[in-house]
């Protein structure tokens, strides 16, 4: 089976029984007075392929231009985690890191949003783009292994890159070995990777996978926007089709 069947296969059937929410309430933290472009396009991929609810949690300077970008968003004026703690818990998955910016607040929320999906293990975690950059410093004490089920990362090659040199100080990377790179540092964090490229490389730290399909030229910013927010749906209605939830095919 393709890779692209199998995402079909993940497609939720659409029928008058289902209630608002049933396909995906989707959450974005990112955003900042800088970039506010990110955590839109993170969010509003989640509603084009098919969830129901797309929500962004953001810096108070970012959130008036994104709600005007689309009316389809829930847009919350914070990333104060215990603030938007009710709204999280009746998330089904999350996004973290779309233009956060690197200012040391976006550390702390680091930490605090490995906890919640340690907590919530229902709720699939994607980590990106400025997230990524601080889980260079803090991976030895956030247990990552603890979230194993429930949290990916999606590094390009750099952010790959300062990440597997941060947990094997001792070794370089050779790209002629890359896979097997992925699936080590995958192994030993405790979670899934999907490292982007000219091809995709994803493991679990057991099985590995490419994806070489093919797809545009990959240069433009806001690409992995898109796809955390696409990632993040799909892996919601994988654990759902793992529910038996929705039976039967498109």
């Amino acid at each position: 089976m393709s890779q692209i069947s199998s995402i079909k296969e993940l497609l939720p059937v659409l029928s008058k029984k289902l209630r608002k929410g049933d396909c995906g309430k989707i959450g974005v933290i990112g955003g900042s007075a800088e970039y506010t472009g990110a955590p839109y396009f993170s969010a509003m991929s989640t509603l084009k392929i098919g969830a129901d609810l797309s929500f962004v949690y953001t810096h108070p300077s970012a959130a008036p231009s994104i709600k005007n970008y689309s009316p389809d968003l829930i847009v919350y004026p914070t990333t104060d985690l215990a603030k938007n703690r009710i709204s999280l818990e009746k998330l089904d998955a999350l996004v973290f890191g779309p233009g956060l910016g690197r200012e040391q607040h976006t550390k702390e929320l680091l930490r605090g949003i490995v906890e919640f999906a340690r907590n919530s293990p229902k709720i699939c975690v994607v980590i990106d783009a400025d997230g990524l950059f601080y889980l260079n410093d803090c991976f030895k004490e956030l247990s990552l292994g603890d979230c194993r089920n429930n949290l990916l990362i999606t590094p390009n090659y750099r952010e790959f890159e300062r990440l597997y040199s941060k947990v094997f100080p001792e070794k370089q990377i050779d790209e002629k070995n890359i896979r097997e790179h992925v699936k080590e540092l995958a192994a030993i964090l405790g979670i899934v990777i999907i490292r982007k490229g000219e091809k995709d490389i994803i493991s679990d730290g057991n099985e590995l996978m490419i994806e070489d399909s093919e797809t545009s030229l990959r240069r433009c910013g806001g690409q992995g926007d898109i796809l955390g927010g696409a990632i993040a749906l799909c892996s919601y209605w994988a654990k759902l089709k793992k529910t038996q939830k929705y039976k039967g095919k498109q």
